[in-house]
């Protein structure tokens, strides 16, 4: 509302306001989010799990990441996210240099955007942790994204854990073509590929 907003703007460090600011976020609408985002200083931390995220509401919040320079973990999990919208998403992260957790996880992406995505690892500098699980992205989807993955020097974790990857090397084939990645999970449970076993070769899985 026009009261928050002026509010916030007002004492945007007060504690109060804070509060106010995460209560109004539980029932707020796309257009307050996405205006908190852009002249609200004090957000590191923004779930919108279970949000409607079609596409006019992913636009909304993909502006607002451009401009956005305090959120370093934004969580997006069941929010209705397809292929086109995770394009969004990936144009607004080439320019973002802060965010360094993102979970997309249980949408819709499919294999279409991850060249996108690609791309957008490629000029990343700060993502950390990329929670893709649950999207329906296949071996296909997984070689698109290794093209990002040769250049990228932030990414430590990925989840790609209950999608239709069919290849059961794709752990250490993902990691040997990433000197940062730690992490890549394929399974719901972690796994786990010792320091030895990677940068050994290049993986055959992105080169197909």
């Amino acid at each position: 509302s026009d009261v928050y907003k002026r509010q916030v703007q007002e004492s945007p460090k007060d504690c109060a306001v804070m509060e106010l600011y995460i209560k109004t976020l539980k029932n707020a609408s796309t257009q307050n989010i996405g205006w908190v985002l852009e002249h609200v200083s004090i957000i590191t931390d923004l779930n919108l799990s279970y949000f409607n995220m079609q596409k006019g509401n992913v636009n909304i919040i993909g502006r607002a990441l451009r401009i956005n320079e305090t959120l370093v973990k934004l969580r997006l999990n069941s929010t209705m996210i397809n292929s086109e919208g995770m394009k969004v998403l990936a144009k607004a992260l080439k320019t973002n240099g802060v965010l360094k957790e993102l979970s997309v996880a249980e949408n819709v992406i499919g294999n279409k955007c991850m060249k996108s995505l690609s791309e957008t690892l490629k000029m990343n500098k700060t993502l950390e942790v990329l929670n893709l699980s649950s999207n329906q992205i296949s071996n296909k989807g997984i070689r698109a994204l290794c093209e990002g993955l040769r250049e990228n020097r932030s990414l430590e974790q990925l989840d790609l854990s209950n999608n239709k990857i069919r290849n059961g090397k794709t752990v250490s084939e993902l990691i040997n073509i990433n000197k940062t990645l730690k992490k890549v999970k394929l399974r719901r449970e972690q796994t786990h590929v010792p320091v030895s076993y990677t940068h050994l070769t290049l993986p055959t899985i992105c080169s197909v």
